[in-house]
């Protein structure tokens, strides 16, 4: 058995020098570049506008240029958009305006591409077979990763170089942020619970840099799947049982697979076997097994094969699931 990961990716653009706002000037020209959204991702359509408290920008003429290229001009032109640099790369835009009283302000926005990637692992189990990722379940420990990848111009910075604030619902995780501190680890919500929200700020140590991504953590609960063992062909994982159809006087055999439990081993959980019902004796070497054994004669009839699974350190840790028999 294994534990997987499930990566979730978050991109965007951090501003350099002055985070979703980039200033020129003094504050007496109060001359401001706002862009939409306020974290661009790389190669995405952006809006910036220009924003003034001292300055009629609807009599001015407003030209914009983006990487020395003029990108646009016109009388109380206080919006534009253009693509996003890729990541690795960067954009300057600049907006100089020019009044009827002949004076003259530019603003420049540095944007400099970054990205962050949040990885949740699950700290549960899933069979070694499969694919997917290990979601956790109610209570849970769950660890929550930040992979940044910050760029000072063509440079990649170190993630032990940045500073990470972590939060969860809101509430600051001063244990879990700081220099390099790139993981913070959280109880998933209980049964019936809202989701959490976990949120990281990233920024470079000079403060030039920033980025802030979230994510919901939730509870999934754990189930048992039941599949198929062949005498040649070993566990068959292509498709789980719900419903089997045999034969009389034929037997097959069923494996009972948990999925997201929180257990270190097998030994750690009671297998419960019941056939319409009632418990049955297990095999003691291999309780993931049960075999179901049809008579001649047998036509017609059916059958409710179940099973309970039950850490035994948790005793809240328990799924319950069935399967039926139909004998033709």
């Amino acid at each position: 058995m294994k534990s997987t990961i499930l990566k979730i990716f978050f991109i965007a653009l951090a501003l350099a020098s002055t985070g979703a706002y980039a200033q020129f000037g003094s504050p007496a020209t109060s001359l401001f570049i706002k862009l939409t959204p306020e974290f661009p991702e790389p190669g995405l359509p952006v809006v910036a506008t220009l924003v003034s408290y001292s300055t009629d920008l609807n009599r001015a003429t407003v030209t914009w240029t983006l990487d020395g290229k003029v990108l646009a001009r016109g009388a109380g032109l206080k919006e534009v958009s253009f693509t996003a640099a890729a990541l690795g790369s960067g954009n300057a835009l600049k907006a100089v305006v020019e009044t009827p009283e002949l004076e003259r302000f530019e603003v420049v926005a540095a944007i400099q591409p970054q990205s962050i990637d949040l990885i949740i692992e699950a700290q549960n189990k899933v069979p070694h077979w499969y694919e997917g990722a290990a979601l956790p379940g109610p209570q849970n420990r769950v660890a929550i990763i930040a992979v940044p990848n910050f760029f000072s111009g063509k440079t990649k910075i170190a993630a032990s170089s940045l500073v990470y604030n972590w939060r969860v619902d809101g509430k600051v995780m001063s244990d879990f942020s700081g220099r390099g501190k790139q993981s913070l680890t959280t109880a998933a919500p209980g049964v019936g619970q809202a989701p959490k929200e976990v949120s990281v700020k990233i920024s470079s140590l000079d403060g030039t840099l920033a980025k802030e991504v979230s994510t919901s953590v939730r509870a999934f609960s754990p189930e048992i799947l039941f599949y198929e063992r062949k005498p040649l062909e070993g566990l068959v994982t292509s498709a789980a049982l719900r419903k089997k159809i045999v034969a009389a006087g034929e037997r097959f055999e069923v494996e009972a697979v948990p999925f997201f439990m929180n257990y270190l081993s097998l030994a750690d959980l009671d297998f419960v076997w019941t056939f319409n019902g009632n418990s049955v004796e297990k095999d003691v070497d291999d309780p993931r097994a049960f075999a179901v054994n049809t008579i001649a004669g047998s036509e017609g009839e059916g059958a409710r094969v179940g099973v309970s699974i039950t850490n035994i350190n948790n005793l809240y840790n328990k799924i319950v699931n069935f399967f039926d028999v139909e004998v033709e």
